[in-house]
This record gives C-alpha cells, sequence and structure tokens, in this order.
C-alpha cells in the first residue's frame, strides 16, 4: 500500500511511527528453466537456506531467552527436590508452584537482566514464594487441622532451596555470557557521556550480557561529538529499520539531544518489535535505585512496560472480540434483518454501505455500515466530515443513526478480524492524512486495530469534537489497555445505546 502521507507532508511534521514501519522484504526469485535438474538444485539451495536461518533464529532465540530458561529450570528442580523430599501434599504443591511462577514473571525475574545477584532479589523471591504459600496452604487446610511446624519448616525449605538454586543458576548464565553466550545485542540511542559509559561497562563487564552493536543518534549531534566506542549505526528516525537489519534485543534510550515529542514517536514505533526497551532515568545520580529497576555499572536502567499487543492478555482480547461478535449476531439477528428490511424499503437497493478506512499499521480495510444516506458520489464519501443534520437523511436513517443501529455491520468486521470491539475508531484516508499532518501523535493510534467502540467515543469524543482530544484519549487507552479498560468502555458503551446518545 502507498503511504497515506505525501513526502512534502511529512517533512513538515514530527514523525510518527508509521513513516517508520518499512519492512524489508526479499525480491522473488528469477526462475528461468523447470527442468527436473534445475528444480532439484533450487529446493536443495532453499533448504539450505532454510537450515541456516533455522539454526540462526535458534541461536537468536537462546541468547535472547536462554538466561530466563536456565532460571526457570532450577526454580523448577528445586521446588520439585523439596516436593519429594518432604512428601508434600500433590494438590497444594501444584498450585505452589504455579503460583510461584506466575508471580516471578510477573516481577521479571526470568528476563535476562544484566545484573543478577541473589541477594538484591531476595525480597521478590521471598515474596513471590509467600503467595504461592498461601495459595498452597489454603488448599491443604482439608488435610491439615492448623499451620504446624511441619508447614513452616516446608515453606522455608522452598525458600531456602530456590536462592540457592537462583545463585547456581546465575554462575551458569554469568560463565555462558563470559564466555560469549547468551549475549543479547544492544543499540544505545545517544552519543553523550551516559551513552559511552553503558558502552564501556558493558566491555569491562561480559557477565551483564550486553553486545553492544553501536550508537543511534541524529548524525548532525554526532557530527560535533568525540570519538565514540562502537559506531553510529543510524539516526533516530530510522529505529524500524535498524532493529530489524542488526537483529536487535534491546534498544537503551540514554541522553540525548533530541526532542521528546520525537523520542516518544522512535519509543512507540521501537516497541511493535520484540525488543526490549530501558531508559536511563533523568538525574539518576541522586536518585535512589528503586526495587527490581536492572543496572550496569551503577547506571539504571528503567524497563518500559510491555504494551498491550506484547503481552498474553492480547490475545485473549481477540477471542473475546470472535465470541462477543459471534453471540451478537445471534442474539440480534431479528433486529438486523428488520433494519436491512426497513433500510431497502426506505432507499432501494444497497442496504450495506461500505466504506475505506484505516486500521492497524495504517492499513485499509472495508466498513460496513447500515446505509442511512446514499452519497452523492465517490468524492462525497471519502471527504464529507459529517451528515448528521443532512437534509436529505430520512426519518428513517436519522433513528439508525441516533441508535447506532447503522454500525451493527461491523460486527462481521469484527468477526473478520478487521476491527475489534474496543479501539481507536478508524477514519477515512483523506481525514487520516489531514489529520496526521495537523495533530500531533494522531498516527500513534494506528498502533492497534481499529474498534467498534473506544475510550473517546465514551467520553463525549464523537462527532464534530476536538480531534486532538481524541488522538489523546486513543493513544491513552493503548498506553493503559487491560482486559478491564475493554469491559469497562464495552459496559460504558451499552449503557450510552440505552439512551440513544448517538
Amino acid at each position: 500500500m502507498p503511504a497515506i502521507l505525501s513526502p512534502a507532508t511529512a517533512l513538515d511534521r514530527t514523525p510518527s511511527p508509521r513513516d517508520y514501519r518499512r519492512e524489508f522484504r526479499g525480491a522473488r526469485p528469477d526462475i528461468t528453466s523447470v527442468s527436473p535438474a534445475n528444480l532439484r538444485a533450487q529446493a536443495k539451495a532453499k533448504n539450505t537456506r532454510r537450515s541456516g536461518v533455522h539454526a540462526m533464529l535458534h541461536k537468536r532465540y537462546i541468547d535472547r531467552h536462554g538466561a530466563g530458561m536456565v532460571m526457570a529450570a532450577f526454580d523448577l528442580v528445586a521446588m520439585l527436590l523439596v516436593t519429594i523430599l518432604f512428601q508434600a501434599w500433590v494438590l497444594p504443591t501444584a498450585a505452589f508452584v504455579a503460583t510461584v511462577f506466575i508471580v516471578y514473571y510477573g516481577k521479571g525475574l526470568y528476563r535476562s537482566r544484566a545484573s543478577l545477584s541473589v541477594l538484591d532479589d531476595f525480597p521478590r523471591l521471598f515474596g513471590g514464594a509467600a503467595i504461592g504459600a498461601a495459595f498452597g496452604f489454603a488448599l491443604a487446610l482439608d488435610v491439615i487441622d492448623s499451620l504446624s511446624f511441619r508447614t513452616l519448616g516446608l515453606f522455608g525449605s522452598y525458600l531456602l532451596v530456590i536462592c540457592f538454586g537462583r545463585m547456581l543458576s546465575y554462575f551458569i548464565v554469568h560463565r555462558l555470557r563470559s564466555r560469549g553466550l547468551l549475549q543479547r545485542r544492544v543499540a544505545i540511542v545517544g552519543t553523550g557521556l551516559v551513552a559511552d559509559q553503558l558502552v564501556a561497562a558493558a566491555l569491562a563487564d561480559p557477565k551483564s550480557g550486553f553486545n553492544v552493536v553501536g550508537y543511534v543518534d541524529d548524525p548532525a549531534n554526532v557530527a560535533v561529538m568525540h570519538p565514540h566506542l562502537r559506531p553510529v549505526i543510524g539516526a533516530p528516525h530510522d529505529i524500524n529499520d535498524i532493529i530489524i537489519e542488526h537483529d536487535i534485543d534491546y534498544v537503551i534510550v540514554a541522553f540525548s539531544a533530541l526532542r521528546e515529542s520525537e523520542l516518544v514517536g522512535m519509543i512507540r514505533t521501537a516497541d511493535r518489535r520484540s525488543c526490549e526497551i530501558s531508559m536511563v532515568e533523568r538525574f539518576f545520580e541522586v536518585t535512589s535505585r528503586r526495587p527490581g529497576v536492572d543496572e550496569i555499572s551503577g547506571i539504571p536502567l528503567v524497563l518500559l512496560q510491555r504494551r498491550a499487543y506484547r503481552s498474553v492478555q492480547w490475545r485473549v482480547k481477540r477471542l473475546l472480540d470472535i465470541v462477543v461478535a459471534g453471540v451478537a449476531l445471534v442474539l440480534l439477528s431479528p433486529i438486523l434483518l428488520a433494519v436491512a428490511i426497513g433500510a431497502r424499503i426506505d432507499g432501494g437497493p444497497g442496504i450495506i454501505f461500505r466504506q475505506q478506512r484505516i486500521s492497524l499499521d495504517g492499513d485499509p480495510f472495508e466498513i460496513m455500515k447500515f446505509r442511512s444516506l446514499r452519497p452523492a458520489n465517490e468524492a462525497e464519501s471519502a471527504t464529507k466530515w459529517n451528515v448528521k443534520n443532512d437534509a436529505r437523511m430520512s426519518k428513517f436513517g436519522k433513528f439508525i443513526r441516533k441508535t447506532s443501529i447503522d454500525e451493527l455491520p461491523q460486527l462481521f468486521n469484527i468477526l473478520n478480524g478487521d476491527m475489534s470491539l474496543v479501539g481507536p475508531r478508524p477514519e477515512r484516508p483523506h481525514f487520516v492524512e489531514e489529520f496526521g499532518a495537523e495533530y500531533r501523535h494522531y498516527d500513534d493510534r494506528h498502533r492497534v486495530p481499529s474498534g467498534l467502540t473506544g475510550w473517546a467515543q465514551v467520553n463525549g469524543l464523537r462527532g464534530d469534537t476536538s480531534i486532538e482530544e481524541r488522538a489523546r484519549y486513543d493513544n491513552y487507552y493503548i498506553q493503559n489497555w487491560s482486559l478491564w479498560l475493554d469491559i469497562k468502555i464495552m459496559m460504558r458503551t451499552t449503557l450510552s445505546l440505552t439512551k440513544a446518545a448517538g
């Protein structure tokens, strides 16, 4: 799809994530002969390339996640060992082990961190084991009358063996990193003194697991800076290409001359990739280190929270879309049929109105609505902002628009995967181009699929309301997404529909 924004427009505003989303695509092979010998040779070459790629991907996966896998393996062995020695109850033990893994994962104890210390991690290790024990003991109360010395000893043994297993796993991870294994490829945004300190620390301490590939900064800033310990591999607005080309696992945002608005767009772009992103806090020299914050050579690295589309819950969101949309179509089928008949009687053939809209990553799709007004031509359909007070609209059209019944066919868009139940409302290409050039961070709305309803809509931002405010509410939704937020928006939408808010 051609870019929605023209080159001239893109130069007049702050770059947005959509400007950066360019994928590397390999060219198709030119097959000039289809003889059996050539086909066999092509198949052999293809298999060789595939096996090489698979081997590389396998190694890269281990480099990225190997440290966490080692920690998880030792945790599991430690807990199973104590369970066997104490002959603990099966159901409470299973609950304990499962809870500990969930809590440790949530607390980041299976991340590949630069700083690995059992003493630093002990408060979180103890807290996770205590929560697991609470669940386990709750299930065991029908087996034992009260919390005896044996149960307390069991908890102490679990905690002791987990800590000992952590010592061994950290030792193994450090040894492997010292030998060049389990190293993550790092790009540092900025070319100042702090960026150089990060590179020097990574070079001096290979146990951190940082293989710094290079700096990312504006060439205009780099030209006046001092010589660096690593090359400058690109500018911030090329971060998407840099992550792909250099296979970056970890981006560290150090102090840079970039404006904050440019950094926000760059970070949002990089966050769509599988790499992790951390930031060096301002004034870290005079602030205390927070629990759970990683560090290297005394420089704290604050991990940015994983965005909505990178969490396990995001997959549940799609399942929820399918279930709710499917059930709604079945329950509302009489209404759909009645409105279809009404639209046919009111305006003749063509009861479904189709229009191109923009959704995830700026990709177009065809939205469906019940026709409430037949546009004069394609140009009017694509560029007229609002038809709410159009004199050509019939009473039937005004009714289905006021009650939002005209939006019901979008349930098929949701089942098809073009949309979600909740998300930023999709807009037409003409207005996406116009608003993207005029309003900062408007294009950031396209980081997630568009929705039938959204956070901006339930807060009254629909129709002739502020586009800047809509973009702000939509980006707030993306930044703070949760399944409960989706449910809350759907509940508020249902209440507003009963009032026929339109």
